[in-house]
């Protein structure tokens, strides 16, 4: 074997193994930035050192006098009162929001250091064929990207250990690490001294959701929606389960304009009423400074050499690529002059609007991606355009999808973030390439220049173990997701005997009284709706079959599994913050399911992959079990599933044990195997299942998990240490509901209630008390709600 073929082996190997680290470290399926698969490149960019000390000062540079430039829009305006600025460049640009004026940070040091009004930028450069840097475009408003560099570089540690250090390659915790100390810093200034601070997102509906997400559980920083905040009294809090947290500073991943529909877009979910105002009080640090999209535009690029001169006193080290603004004359002719060389587009369309792909500021790209208004359009709306040139991007390599070395087009996308005193620039990034099927991403590695400092040690963190501050809207979230996990097992228990008994039988009629009561119980539980079942029943067999396929795999439906998992798959995607790697993939693996269709043709196929799905529902279970911290969250996961359980067990009894018709006819063995218990009582009774056996069982056994006495003893626990129960003798309502209950449960004369019947035959006694059961577990359900959800818009039913 030659030494190139060694080599191609080698860079196989690497990107497979980079490509599997990948998909376990994997964020979603979808980035912010083109909406397509992330993908990650084995070969890694290279930064020489003193390439990168060029870009480093020039980003420095930028960042310090963006900041100058936003702290004077919002401030005294001198800019644009002294015509160095145009006051169309503010005034006519939509993101300039007059609201905002006001809501700087407090200095409390001179004007030589930066304000913070801006805490993170990112700025995305591109390098000409002869080696020269330009910056394409700012990012001031939320800048994304920080979450997929992180998760970039775990991936690339772990799969080239060695090298890394080989180069000696500048770490990136360090930078993560006095960003998230520099936002507690503010929150401790602002707040109480416990320093709430946390990350504001759109929501899970946001594409830059799931990298911030994972940011946030990297710095240990919740992530929250607006509607997690209020203002009261002119500060801010967090609504948690302990009640109202003041909170100090929040780093803010929403458009300026939806954070507060009191002052801005009224339309807006995803703002917080009166934050901006608490903002202009000093109340709370913003960061950045809603309206700080003001600077993120084109229009502003050609300006920026003066501005810098004027307000740093400096030349501006690294040149953006060449802009003409057609709202002043000199620029507007110029453009006309060269409409054919130069890539046209909007003055003041944000970049988050119109995230620009690799190839945008090429030459050689589709003129159909080109924004081309006419002359006559800039001539009567000069401010509304901007002319750029187009430049060509130098290549490099990278591994196609057949491991196949190839060159393309790069920009890099670094980041500055404001440390307290001063900004500092990440010593990496993110490295974009316009592969021939989409683009893809690189790690950015920049090797320590010998004598270059080392960062400061990490500052020590407080012990915590409490989740006190745990949001209310989180805690609803992990109490429905319990009842949801739950909801969907007993689901599939019920479809699973049913299918089983679908696959055994030549011997199963069309009267079958197995097939009825297991529909009838679909009905009662809500999988089924009665005319569907009774249009079923009315084909014999071969309806209900062709029904429960339908609701099986029908993703239209509302009342069949894929509704159920829906639940589960869109309630976990809003806790993702709160879920490790191995949690995530396990709840993706679950939403699996409808797409198996195509494994499935025979019903003893389908009962197999029911079992899977048991599998994986177990699986879950565990590992929240085994890996989740014993605080309010889990204990209100746990509260959630031991309700939901205790509910379907009252249903399942009161469906199949009420009738002494149907002892002998299949319903006692059908109860227990739907109940996970037939081992259990086999072992237990040694003999075949009766009535008493049955419902001594399911019922008032304490030792079987299955049981409904078992899920009222284990709410106790749970209970008596939640934040808002009383401390005191005195019973809380939760308490009184769970004792009541209890007390019915362990006094209960099981023979008594077997025995006795009403006129109808049906065992009455029993029916009173499941029913008192399940109105208590409804009761209790309603109680949590209102005590520790009440204050948030609950998306569950």
């Amino acid at each position: 074997m030659t030494h190139t073929q060694a080599g191609e082996d080698r860079l196989r190997q690497l990107a497979a193994q980079v490509q599997h680290l990948h998909n376990e470290e994997t964020l979603s399926t979808a980035t912010p930035l083109d909406h397509k698969p992330w993908r990650l490149d084995a070969l890694p960019f290279i930064l020489p050192a003193d390439e990168w000390q060029v870009l480093e000062q020039g980003i420095l540079q930028r960042a310090r006098l963006l900041d100058r430039v936003v702290e004077d829009l919002y401030g005294p305006q001198t800019l644009l009162a002294g015509g160095v600025l145009p006051p169309a460049l503010a005034f006519a640009n939509p993101s300039f929001l007059l609201p905002g004026c006001g809501a700087l940070p407090a200095r409390s040091d001179s004007r030589d250091h930066p304000s913070g009004a801006l805490s993170l930028l990112a700025f995305d450069l591109g390098r000409s064929p002869d080696g020269r840097w330009w910056v394409l475009n700012n990012r001031t408003e939320a800048p994304t990207g920080l979450g997929y560099a992180l998760q970039n570089r775990i991936v690339m540690a772990r799969s080239l250990p060695g090298l890394i250090s080989d180069l000696n390659v500048e770490r990136l915790a360090g930078f993560y690490e006095r960003m998230s100390g520099a936002l507690l810093g503010r929150g401790a200034s602002i707040g109480d001294d416990t320093g709430l601070a946390a990350l504001l997102t759109e929501g899970p509906g946001a594409d830059s959701y799931a990298e911030l997400a994972y940011l946030g559980r990297y710095l240990g920083l919740p992530v929250i929606e607006g509607d997690d905040l209020t203002v009261r009294g002119g500060d801010v809090f967090l609504k948690t389960l302990e009640g109202l947290k003041p909170v100090g500073a929040v780093a803010r991943f929403v458009r300026s304009e939806l954070c507060d529909p009191l002052e801005l877009k009224s339309t807006s979910l995803h703002g917080t009423p009166g934050i901006l105002n608490a903002a202009r009080r000093h109340r709370i640090a913003i960061t950045n400074v809603i309206g700080s999209g003001v600077i993120e535009n084109d229009a502003i690029m050609g300006f920026l050499p003066g501005l810098s001169e004027r307000l740093l006193g400096e030349t501006l080290s690294l040149p953006s690529i060449a802009t003409w603004w057609c709202g002043q004359p000199k620029d507007r002719q110029r453009v006309l002059e060269n409409l054919s060389e130069l890539r046209l587009g909007s003055a003041f369309e944000l970049q988050r609007l119109r995230d620009s792909r690799v190839h945008d500021y090429e030459r050689q790209s589709d003129p159909q991606d080109d924004f081309a208004p006419s002359a006559t359009s800039i001539q009567q709306q000069p401010y509304h355009y901007v002319g750029r040139e187009t430049i060509s991007l130098s290549t490099v390599p990278y591994l196609d999808d057949q491991q196949q070395l190839r060159s393309a087009p790069m920009t890099l996308r670094l980041y500055a973030a404001f440390t307290g005193e001063d900004f500092e620039v990440m010593p990496g990034g993110l490295a974009r390439i316009a592969a021939a099927n989409g683009d893809i991403s690189k790690d950015v590695w920049v090797p320590n220049a010998a004598g270059r400092a080392a960062p400061p040690p990490r500052r020590p963190a407080l012990t915590r173990r409490s989740d006190k501050d745990l949001p209310s809207r989180t805690g609803d979230d992990l109490f429905w997701l319990g009842r949801y996990l739950e909801r969907t097992e007993g689901a599939i228990r019920l479809y699973r005997a049913l299918f089983r008994a679908l696959a055994q039988d030549a011997a199963l009629s069309e009267g079958s009284l197995t097939l009825e009561q297991i529909t009838a119980l679909l009905v009662t539980l809500g999988h089924l709706s009665a005319e569907s079942a009774q249009n079923a029943l009315g084909e014999g067999l071969s309806g209900v079959d062709r029904q429960l396929w339908s609701l099986l795999f029908d993703d239209a439906g509302i009342e069949g599994l894929a509704s159920l998992l829906g639940n589960v798959q869109r309630t976990a995607g809003r806790l993702r913050s709160r879920l490790s790697s191995d949690t995530w993939r396990l709840f993706e693996r679950l939403g699996e399911f409808p797409k198996l269709r195509w494994r499935v043709d025979s019903a003893s196929d389908l009962s197999a992959l029911l079992e899977e799905v048991l599998e994986r529902l177990a699986a879950v279970s565990g590992k929240t079990a085994e890996n989740m911290t014993r605080g309010y969250g889990w204990r209100l996961l746990e509260l959630g599933k031991r309700i939901e359980r205790a509910r379907f067990g009252t249903r399942l009894l009161r469906e199949l044990a009420l009738d002494p018709r149907q002892d002998d006819g299949g319903a006692l063995p059908l109860l227990l195997a739907i109940a996970d218990s037939t081992i259990t009582h086999r072992a237990r009774y040694r003999s075949a299942a009766s009535a008493l056996t049955v419902v001594d069982l399911l019922l008032v056994d304490g030792s079987n998990p299955r049981s409904i006495v078992y899920q009222i003893n284990q709410m106790y626990p749970h209970l008596r240490v939640m934040p808002l129960e009383p401390r005191d003798e005195q019973l809380s309502e939760s308490h009184r509901i769970l004792l009541s209950i209890q007390n019915e449960l362990t006094l209960a004369n099981i023979e008594r209630l077997i025995m006795r019947h009403n006129k109808d035959g049906r065992r009455a006694l029993l029916e009173k008390l499941l029913k008192r059961v399940d109105q208590a577990m409804a009761a209790l359900s309603s109680h949590i709600s209102r005590t520790y959800f009440a204050h948030t818009r609950s998306p569950h039913r």
